[in-house]
């Protein structure tokens, strides 16, 4: 069962660069249901860079477990109603302890990078819809964060692009080196003798509660 939020957030995409785009309204859901989740599974299997923790086998769980926060999921979708874009938003009502409305991308705890899902086929026009909406006026703030997204990515790169061509919008950045492990021939490696003890014995009483195995 899933309980849609009032209101609608969303931005139908025309493959034509057309200046005059209406906001097509999609709900914006807290628990997605399982016709969302297909056509999230299909946006991942063909984005244009990875991006685990907003699929749908962990973005649902995750919308559950936000309490403090105003989700706002932008869907945005192909002239034939194709999902070719997913941006898993959250309204913050303060900013660097100012009250002001922001959109940021959906954080969270189990996860380590939020890049937003992207269809390579429309990669560039999902992008320019975003900005777009922003700017119309119908989104709930013109204020865009999006902590943990790659840099260096190719969806980065078409947002950089977009941004260039649009003189008015003020852009921070606050890039940072994350951490690389390159492992050696030790299954675990950089873990000490009790550490994969403690592993070893949270491995067994999690067998204890059905079939457990591994798929890499």
């Amino acid at each position: 069962r899933w309980d849609p939020v009032p209101g609608a957030i969303g931005y139908r995409l025309y493959r034509s660069n057309r200046a005059d785009m209406d906001p097509a309204p999609h709900t914006h859901l807290t628990r997605l249901p399982a016709s969302v989740n297909a056509e999230i599974d299909r946006l991942a299997a063909e984005a244009i860079e990875p991006s685990v923790f907003f699929e749908s086998w962990m973005l649902g769980p995750a919308l559950e477990g936000i309490v403090d926060q105003e989700p706002a999921i932008v869907l945005v979708r192909s002239d034939r109603g194709d999902l070719a874009g997913l941006f898993p938003f959250v309204l913050k009502k303060r900013f660097c302890g100012l009250p002001l409305r922001i959109l940021s991308l959906m954080n969270h705890r189990h996860g380590l990078l939020f890049t937003p899902l992207v269809s390579r086929r429309f990669a560039g026009a999902v992008v320019t819809a975003l900005l777009d909406w922003i700017e119309s006026g119908q989104a709930p703030s013109q204020t865009l964060e999006m902590p943990n997204v790659a840099s260096d990515g190719p969806f980065m790169q078409h947002f950089q692009q977009a941004l260039e061509a649009r003189r008015h919008w003020s852009v921070h950045s606050d890039v940072r080196e994350r951490a690389f492990l390159r492992p050696h021939d030790a299954a675990e490696p950089g873990l000490s003798h009790k550490h994969r003890k403690e592993l070893r014995r949270l491995e067994r009483r999690l067998a204890e509660r059905g079939s457990l195995g591994y798929r890499v």
